[in-house]
């Protein structure tokens, strides 16, 4: 198939495939990259995932797919080399099982027992819940099986039942992209949204379809394409915003606009920043109060929460603290929101040089979610630098606390 040929059944232009495949251009928007994988009859993430020895070319690949992919895998993040320093990722009881599913192009094994929807979600909900919770092991447990099983592989998918199963599945890809970005897997975390994208494509749901290009904007954004993430979700919620204003709706709506403003923030537009912040203010105001829709945790405190991440993105650590006084921490359900609120203020009191604040705020995020601590390297990274340039008399607590959280002294 020519380049034209393939803009052509792509229904993209032929100038996007020609820079895509002569390596002048690494990336395009989602719903591009979808059609381009549509024309190749090959699924999004076979043409974006990394050139790893698991995930070698295969033999019979097109020419076509093999030159897209060489473009678009320095897209994906975790490519290329790690810091020397940094240990690695933590990898839970159930791990092997959850990459292997995730990777596995090969057909499911036949069962003659019917598809239990209920089940499924069940457990696809309780992943879910323990992800919020900060259980990251045990949510790779929960996430092996629930992948593993051959229900819920593509092929079984048929009949009246499919698009719900295709939710499910990009429900379950979304958690497993979660929980692989918390404990530092970003490459594998970058197959998982994008098999959660392929998925949500597949049900015809828009608020799936929203859902997964969110975890696909923090997949970006986890491994330093910040315009990516923020192309990525701000073009979701522009599809979403001409859809009736539910709960749900206003949820994902909102949820992606916050994950825009950190990717503007993380890119340095601060501008930008504040004001897809002010459009997922609106938003939440229009829904009222705090809500875990869609396993979204949105509402006003979780935008607040969003602005003291932003405030000390930017460096403004005053403004940070500042917010964060206006937080009732107890609207925050969702365990994981309040860990990484204080985890933020630590950061803020740190940039203010108020190391014995910020080891409180630590302790404090330690006795509520511990691993979170344990598996975030930038919370490491943190602790580490705090423990190398803490005033000496506090140096012996936060070697302690370094300690316990595996950091680098």
């Amino acid at each position: 198939m020519t380049q034209e040929e393939l803009a052509d059944h792509a229904n993209v232009s032929r100038d996007l495939v020609a820079k895509l495949e002569q390596g002048r251009r690494h990336t395009a928007r989602i719903t591009s990259l979808t059609s381009l994988a549509r024309a190749l009859d090959v699924e999004l993430s076979d043409l974006v995932k990394r050139a790893t020895r698991a995930l070698e070319t295969e033999d019979g690949d097109a020419a076509g797919v093999v030159a897209l992919r060489n473009a678009l895998t320095r897209l994906a993040p975790g490519h290329g080399a790690t810091a020397p320093s940094e240990r690695a990722p933590r990898r839970p009881e159930g791990f092997d099982e959850l990459a292997a599913a995730l990777v596995h192009r090969g057909p499911a094994p036949s069962v003659e027992a019917p598809i239990d929807l209920a089940a499924l979600t069940r457990c696809a909900a309780s992943a879910k819940r323990n992800l919020q919770a900060c259980r990251y092991a045990l949510t790779v447990s929960e996430l092996a099986q629930l992948l593993c099983v051959s229900s819920m592989r593509a092929q079984e998918f048929d009949g009246d039942d499919a698009p719900r199963l295709w939710a499910l599945r990009a429900h379950a890809c979304q958690t497993a992209a979660g929980v692989l970005l918390k404990l530092g897997h970003n490459g594998l975390a970058f197959i998982a949204a994008t098999r959660s994208m392929e998925s949500a494509e597949r049900s015809q749901d828009p608020l799936v379809i929203g859902s997964s290009a969110r975890i696909l904007a923090h997949a970006f954004l986890s491994g330093g394409h910040a315009r990516e993430a923020r192309m990525t979700a701000t073009s979701a919620a522009a599809r979403l915003d001409g859809l009736d204003r539910t709960h749900q709706q206003r949820s994902v709506l909102g949820s992606l606009l916050l994950r825009g403003a950190v990717a503007a923030a993380r890119d340095g537009d601060r501008s930008g920043a504040l004001g897809l912040l002010d459009e997922a203010d609106a938003v939440a105001g229009s829904l009222g109060e705090d809500h875990n829709y869609r396993w979204t945790a949105f509402g006003p405190t979780n935008v607040l929460l969003h602005r003291v991440h932003v405030a000390v993105t930017v460096g403004d650590a005053g403004t940070a603290l500042e917010h964060m006084r206006s937080i009732d921490v107890r609207r925050l359900a969702v365990v994981e929101r309040r860990a990484c609120l204080y985890i933020d203020a630590a950061r803020a009191l740190v940039q203010l040089d108020k190391h014995a604040d910020a080891c409180h705020m630590l302790a404090a995020a330690e006795r509520l979610a511990p691993e979170e601590l344990i598996s975030r390297s930038s919370v490491r990274a943190l602790i580490g630098a705090m423990a190398r340039s803490a005033p000496r008399s506090l140096r012996p607590t936060v070697r302690a606390l370094a300690v316990r959280a595996g950091a680098d002294l």
